[in-house]
């Protein structure tokens, strides 16, 4: 399965540390939490990048080792969780080094990154897809 991270989000909590037997001030300093949040594929959606683009804006670019394409941290109302929309580019066989990657048009698979399966549901249902062109991985 692949995963990859959907957003590095650094919360900044200012709290003091405290001795747990006898509540003795230990710390003064502002505490640093970093959290990683990662989604892996939960499945696809048969559709265009101009659908996507319609219904979730312009794309965030891609990194074109793995995607050419992507949007991440999709939100989408009455689903709680983030989203991301990508395509995964597969090398095929030895490839020439200026070898350069482009986003898909036409209709393409687009891998859908979440937290459960309901994220492709989601998707969908914000594209107004039919049933026939999204899956679950």
């Amino acid at each position: 399965m692949e995963c990859i991270i959907d957003s590095l989000h650094i919360n900044y909590l200012n709290f003091k540390s405290f001795s747990q037997k006898n509540d003795k001030l230990l710390s003064n300093k502002t505490h640093h939490i970093t959290i990683i949040v990662m989604v892996c594929l939960m499945g696809y959606v048969y559709t265009t990048v101009e659908d996507i683009r319609k219904v979730f804006g312009r794309s965030e670019g891609g990194d074109r080792v793995k995607t050419t394409t992507e949007w991440n941290n999709i939100t989408i109302p009455g689903y709680e969780h983030k989203i991301s929309l990508y395509d995964w580019i597969e090398r095929q066989g030895d490839e020439e080094e200026d070898w350069e990657p482009q986003c898909p048009y036409g209709k393409y698979w687009w891998h859908v990154g979440g937290y459960d399966k309901d994220a492709v549901k989601a998707v969908a249902k914000a594209m107004m897809l039919d049933e026939a062109d999204y899956c679950y991985e």
